[in-house]
């Protein structure tokens, strides 16, 4: 990777042949800008730029992450998207345009009833 490359798209493919990892993934290192709580740290720190990685733990087991500039999107194994940050321009899926953003993964409703693989 170069210094200036960054990961924006990770999923379940990427690890098959490690043997390190498992199956199953609640739990992602963060770190970078948070200001629109993109990194789902739930406000737990007041710096708006986490430069150690810090543990992020979800209540759902992740099978695909991507990052755009302030915000965040997972899909659970379960095939629910999840999304974080900010919601400027209608990012987070929530139909509301007053929520400006969200510091935890918050269920995109609208397609609930649409299974991702």
């Amino acid at each position: 990777m170069e210094n200036n490359d960054f990961i924006s798209n990770l999923d379940e493919s990427q690890f098959q042949n490690n043997p390190v990892t498992t199956e199953t993934y609640n739990e992602v290192y963060v770190w970078g800008e948070d200001k629109q709580g993109q990194l789902g740290l739930c406000g737990q720190f007041e710096e708006d730029f986490i430069v150690t990685p810090k543990a992020c733990s979800f209540n759902v087991v992740i099978k695909s992450l991507a990052c755009g500039f302030s915000h965040t999107l997972f899909v659970s194994d379960g095939g629910h998207c999840y999304a974080m940050g900010s919601n400027q321009f209608g990012q987070l899926g929530q139909g509301d345009k007053a929520i400006q953003s969200k510091n935890l993964p918050c269920l995109v409703e609208a397609i609930e009833e649409h299974v991702i693989t």
